[in-house]
């Protein structure tokens, strides 16, 4: 189902996936609350 979606990057694994999210999460401070992050943590425009 995500063949469509995926880049030229791989798909990645869903225990990978939580990781970075809970990483990103952990990074974050209560002013971005509300904010677009990317998995890596890098804020997306809105």
């Amino acid at each position: 189902l995500s063949a469509p979606f995926v880049g030229p990057e791989r798909a990645r694994p869903p225990a990978e996936s939580a990781a970075a999210v809970l990483r990103v999460l952990d990074g974050l401070s209560p002013t971005q609350s509300g904010g677009f992050f990317n998995w890596d943590g890098r804020e997306l425009p809105w």
